[in-house]
């Protein structure tokens, strides 16, 4: 039965076995076949044969089922299709002609791989390792297996490229300069980067531009300090305490400076006293449970 597709034995054992003409228990992974006796009734499921005289004078001799005959296509893959047909149905051999097209085969190359897979496929049947025989879908299914990564690495590819060349464009230039300019406007974005000039351009905590920066830079390290300790109260994990003090450090100054850009002025700066309020008031608000850093009631 090599070479047949394994749902048409299935189903002709399962018309045997039906009619009464085979008998069949599965045993494992194999089946153990017994042959019955024919009866009267089976003789009606033959053809009775045609006298040799008249068959010979009157019918021609009929070709190969259809079904098993290989239709050649008249292109340049039909010398492709000649080395598939002793070794597979011709479903398989357009699949493996895929397969050649994709990887350009010559039809040398192509030759090779077959003899290659049918020398392994034969081992592994005399190995036990393969129990029922399909050389076409051992031909196709790894080669087929590398095509669809080699496809989604093709279209992750292109698309990388379709979004680099984009970003490049003017069109792309303009949307990111638009996307920075709102994070820059929003302290509680996701992707808004906390640092001393989100204080500096807010708050003027001295006059002296040097010690502004300064006096910014230790509000930030003061306000992280006070949430990791708060962080270091919740007894979890060293990684969870890090991730918890550096997201509720965010939190919290976001909120402050939100606070700030919706009462101040234009243009005009808020002073040191205000950062601490809004700073209270934040905690209050993101995380009721922690301490306040500077006592101001809200």
């Amino acid at each position: 039965m090599n070479g047949l597709n394994r749902k048409t034995v299935s189903s002709v054992l399962n018309d045997l076995n039906a009619i009464g003409i085979i008998r069949y228990t599965q045993r494992g992974i194999r089946l153990e076949i017994e042959v019955l006796k024919l009866t009267d009734s089976h003789l009606d499921l033959f053809q009775r044969q045609p006298d040799r005289t008249t068959t010979e004078s009157s019918t021609v001799p009929q070709s190969q089922p259809v079904s098993n005959k290989y239709e050649f296509k008249n292109d340049r893959f039909d010398e492709y299709r000649k080395h598939c047909e002793p070794l597979m149905p011709q479903s398989y051999a357009e699949r493996s002609i895929q397969i050649a097209r994709y990887f350009s085969w010559d039809v040398g190359e192509f030759e090779s791989h077959l003899k290659d897979q049918k020398r392994r496929n034969d081992e592994n049947v005399s190995s036990g390792k393969c129990k029922i025989p399909n050389f076409g879908k051992f031909f196709v299914t790894p080669f087929e297996e590398q095509m669809q990564v080699l496809e989604k690495k093709r279209i992750a590819e292109e698309a990388t490229e379709r979004l680099l060349a984009y970003r490049a464009s003017p069109e792309g230039k303009r949307e990111k300069a638009e996307k920075e300019k709102a994070i820059a406007a929003d302290p509680l974005h996701p992707l808004y980067e906390m640092n001393q000039e989100s204080l500096t351009s807010r708050i003027q905590f001295s006059e002296i531009p040097l010690q502004n920066y300064h006096e910014a830079d230790s509000a930030l390290g003061k306000v992280h300090r006070h949430c990791s300790q708060f962080a270091k109260t919740k007894h979890v994990g060293v990684q969870n305490q890090v991730d918890e003090s550096s997201r509720l450090t965010q939190k919290i100054l976001g909120t402050a400076l939100v606070l700030l850009d919706n009462q101040s002025e234009e243009n005009v700066l808020a002073t040191k006293a205000q950062f601490e309020e809004v700073v209270d008031e934040a905690i209050n608000e993101v995380q009721p449970e922690m301490k306040l850093m500077f006592g101001i009631k809200t």
